[in-house]
């Protein structure tokens, strides 16, 4: 079957780039208009679609083409439209304008997650275009709130329809990407991700006038607290942080996997991790840890009004396996046991095994043919996705996001940051690699 790639991809690129336009900025979200936008696509294209809403102005898109002839459980394509504010003044190009400049296609969302969107729509829209037989339902869900913790997306898709969206392998977000390694690229696919607990600490003391300083001035123990959390806690390298070090370390020259490979011997991390260059420090010590990072402060109103309370936020990160709990019993040995921890957001940590299955050599083998340099490798997100929520279903997630980006383009900073773009090549690129390894999964048989 002959693919006619350069419509393909410009009818994607129109698609992305109109995506960008609506502002789902979460709070407070709003993705319905995006929802019936992209509702319009699929429907156009002859697939039913639905959208489930969970709250005023917030809503999910369900979509489903049902196998040929069923021979495995279904397979969902996951994702959302929500986003994260941005500061359009700190903006070379407007967030919201998805406009196509520098090569690139730039707005909020052109990372986290609006092209991967877009790579889902594409897939449902030329497999029901094209007639490809199916060998299980391929389902589609777009949800809302994923940024906010998924209360409104996934969490509620899971909680109320359930049925709409059982699977037994999912493709989401945060895998999948190249990071350039030495004459290689390394690609690493989500099977994995750190837990998210969100803290407030709230500290209590005596109120008074700034005048007059006292020792029971609650902001005094809310920065001994912070003082407190300088101290790194303990390195907990998992096998499958091992695993992706070591592919690191192949693909790079000898010194660096030398250090790679000292990184998780007792003793010597913290030692190897201090002469690691920033840009890959501050990543794998996220892989290796526990992480506790303040994000927010609380006080008093005033300039001269000393506070009964005082509170700061805490994004505390956890590594498969930790019981948050006991984590937040020893963060509160550690920071003071007269304050009060409050829990805002509690996402335990992700992990699936057999990870190594038909899919996962699928998703290498499609990866390998597109590019001769890769480097394939199961890896473990230090951020969060919806893959947690899916868990009580029985869905196995794979963050599989492909795209081969150009030599030097700091990719990772722009999840969330500034200027969020996407390279029009690796755009092109993971669109192909993306249908190629899904028609392999669901249509085995067919021509590509």
């Amino acid at each position: 079957m002959n693919w006619n790639w350069t419509e393909i991809y410009q009818e994607a690129q129109s698609y992305l780039q109109e995506l960008l336009r609506f502002d789902t900025t979460n709070p407070p979200g709003n993705e319905l208009p995006a929802l019936e936008y992209l509702k319009n696509i699929l429907m156009r294209n002859g697939v039913e679609a639905e959208i489930l809403e969970s709250a005023p102005s917030r809503g999910n898109l369900v979509a489903r083409i049902p196998a040929a002839h069923q021979q495995s459980p279904p397979f969902l394509l996951a994702s959302h439209v929500d986003v994260v504010p941005a500061e359009p003044d700190q903006w070379k190009y407007p967030p919201f304008s998805g406009v196509l400049e520098e090569g690139c296609i730039w707005g909020r969302g052109a990372v986290d997650m609006k092209t991967m969107v877009i790579f889902e729509v594409m897939a449902m829209i030329l497999f029901q275009r094209r007639g490809i037989p199916l060998n299980r339902d391929l389902i589609l869900a777009i949800v809302a709130d994923e940024e906010a913790g998924g209360d409104f997306g996934m969490k509620w898709l899971v909680e109320n329809h359930p049925e709409k969206i059982r699977a037994e392998y999912s493709f989401n977000e945060v895998g999948g990407f190249s990071l350039e390694v030495g004459s290689e690229r390394v690609y690493p696919i989500q099977v994995a991700h750190k837990g998210a607990l969100w803290l407030e600490v709230v500290f209590k003391g005596r109120p008074g006038h700034g005048s007059m300083p006292h020792d029971e001035n609650p902001v005094l123990k809310l920065g001994k607290a912070i003082d407190s959390l300088a101290k790194p806690f303990p390195m907990k390298p998992l096998p499958l942080a091992r695993q992706f070090l070591s592919a690191l370390g192949k693909s790079s020259g000898i010194g660096s996997r030398i250090l790679l490979a000292l990184l998780t011997f007792p003793g010597l991390g913290e030692w190897i991790l201090a002469l690691l260059p920033k840009e890959k420090k501050n990543y794998i010590n996220a892989l290796l840890r526990n992480t506790v990072t303040p994000t927010g402060l609380k006080g008093s109103q005033k300039a001269n009004v000393i506070p009964s309370e005082a509170s700061i936020i805490l994004d505390c990160r956890t590594l498969p396996g930790s019981n948050h709990q006991e984590f937040v019993k020893a963060l509160k040995k550690r920071i003071g046991e007269e304050c009060e921890i409050r829990v805002i957001h509690d996402l335990g940590p992700y992990a699936f095994e057999p990870w190594d299955s038909e899919i996962f050599q699928i998703i290498k083998e499609t990866i390998l043919l597109n590019d001769s340099q890769a480097r394939v490798t199961p890896s473990l997100t230090v951020g969060f996705t919806d893959a947690k929520h899916l868990e009580p279903l029985g869905v196995k997630t794979y963050g599989f996001f492909p795209l081969k980006l150009p030599s030097g383009f700091r990719f990772g900073e722009l999840f969330h940051g500034h200027n969020e773009r996407i390279p029009i090549s690796s755009f092109q690129w993971g669109l192909k690699v993306f249908i190629e390894a899904l028609q392999k999964i669901l249509s085995p048989s067919s021509p590509a």
